[in-house]
């Protein structure tokens, strides 16, 4: 009997063995046939496997530099808290912080109108010009409009390169004067009652006024192609007061916006590119700002210049995302703690289109400049936007030089302020014979040759000759 039983169970074991042979062959062909058909489908399938690999790698990688750079913001010094802290540090008076901080909030609001400007149909140009004959795009107006309502209360007075006339602020003074200093209101004039009654109304709190002169959209005409814009300004004490017995040479003195580039106490520039730079400089070093567009996603940009406490609670029923309202100055975060702008650098900026009118000591130099033959011994290369704040923005941080060999940039807004802020860099800034900043503005809108960038090219394209352009052979504009 039991060997029956181990008979059976031989057979059985037998039997189960077989059946996994005949089962793992199965697999086997099974398997040949699917790697077959994985070898025919060819390199396809591999770079397929590939393609997919690579984007779930960058998926996962870009999350992490996503948390990484938010992670990175809120550790960074916003501009208020610089503005803040140079005020402690006694580097700028409260006044002048006021100032700073209404200007970047109009830098931010006027970043934030050009990267929808195209879908508001404010592109093309209006049917208006601005005091320089020039045509206005919409944009200009709008880029104007905000900086006199952000500065208007902080400021003595302001000049604009779309307004003919000095337009003062502190609300008392918000009155409208031309270059001559008379208007049809008598606001500026020689009636000594009426500037004594204009001088009695500025209380003890309000003895340090400043003015400000600002280009609020420089190159424009770069919008209908989204090219680099920019906006410029300059701050400088107001000084205009009066009395029956001064001159006539010392009320010309102190005419608002009558001294020289070197009177300033503050210059800087924002940059309107791929992302928002804001630069600034008090004289000693020049540092750099980027807004960070998600720190103004808390509320809606039309209150980003109140407060918290001046939303109110009907508002915040209104739109629940205005609990937090953030302001401008703090999405403006440090990005370039020191700009020192190098000795020579590469590049030199200009319209070479216009080379029949240059001088010849010019020319020579340009010659000499792309064979290598200059002082620096560099060979040069030519970068040119036809937008001031994204050609100098270049020319400060790589070197070289940027400018206009004719009288065409304007000096109050435009060239005194980027030669403040060079100097400040290290750099220098000349009209071809002189220093911009020595240079008394006569007029609101005096126009300059411009010279600025490093100091070792300025000083070698000067050792050539007179490099201005006198005469204009080929355009009058």
């Amino acid at each position: 009997m039991l060997d029956i039983e181990d008979e059976v169970a031989t057979k059985k074991q037998n039997w189960i063995a077989c059946n996994n042979l005949i089962i793992d062959r199965r697999w086997v062909s099974l398997t040949c046939l699917l790697l077959r058909c994985f070898l025919s489908l060819g390199q396809n399938v591999i770079d397929a496997f590939h393609v997919e690999r690579h984007h779930i790698h960058h998926r996962h990688r870009y999350h992490l530099d996503r948390v990484s750079s938010t992670a990175s913001s809120l550790t960074a010094i916003s501009f208020r808290q610089y503005i803040d802290d140079e005020n402690r540090k006694g580097t700028i008076d409260s006044d002048l912080r006021d100032v700073m901080v209404s200007v970047a909030r109009s830098c931010a609001e006027i970043s934030y109108r050009l990267t929808t400007h195209a879908l508001d149909n404010t592109e093309g140009s209006i049917s208006t010009v601005n005091v320089q004959g020039e045509k206005q795009k919409e944009m200009d107006l709008i880029a104007n409009d905000i900086f006199i309502r952000n500065l208007r209360p902080f400021v003595a007075a302001m000049a604009s390169e779309e307004e003919e006339n000095v337009i003062f602020g502190h609300k008392n003074l918000d009155l409208y004067v031309n270059d001559a200093g008379v208007d049809e209101n008598n606001s500026y004039s020689d009636d000594s009652n009426n500037n004594a009654d204009r001088s009695s109304e500025k209380n003890e709190e309000d003895a340090r006024f400043y003015e400000i002169a600002f280009d609020p959209l420089d190159g424009s005409s770069n919008l209908d192609v989204n090219l680099p814009t920019g906006s410029i300004f300059g701050i400088a004490p107001y000084t205009c007061e009066h009395n029956e017995q001064a001159t006539t040479t010392e009320r010309e003195e102190t005419r608002p916006f009558s001294k020289p580039g070197s009177s300033l106490v503050a210059a800087g520039y924002a940059l309107y590119s791929s992302s928002t730079e804001l630069v600034i400089s008090f004289g000693n070093d020049v540092v750099g700002f980027t807004l960070d567009p998600n720190r103004l996603q808390q509320s809606p940009f039309s209150k980003i210049s109140m407060t918290a406490s001046a939303v109110t609670d009907e508002e915040d029923d209104d739109d629940e995302n205005c609990d937090v309202v953030v302001l401008a100055e703090d999405a403006f975060l440090l990005s370039r703690e020191r700009i020192i702008c190098p000795t020579y650098g590469p590049y030199y900026s200009l319209n070479e289109a216009r080379e029949n009118d240059w001088s010849d000591p010019m020319k020579q130099w340009i010659k000499h400049a792309k064979l290598g033959q200059t002082t620096t011994g560099t060979r040069y290369s030519s970068r040119y936007v036809c937008s001031l704040c994204a050609d100098f923005h270049r020319t400060l941080l790589l070197g070289g030089w940027a400018g206009n060999p004719r009288k065409h940039l304007r000096l109050l807004y435009e060239a005194a302020p980027l030669a403040f802020l060079v100097k400040a860099a290290g750099g220098k800034g000349s009209d071809g014979t002189m220093d911009l900043l020595d240079i008394p503005p006569v007029g609101l809108h005096d126009r300059v040759c411009v010279f600025l960038g490093s100091k070792c090219d300025i000083n070698d394209l000067l050792s050539y000759g007179d490099v201005r352009q006198v005469v204009s052979k080929t355009y009058t504009a």
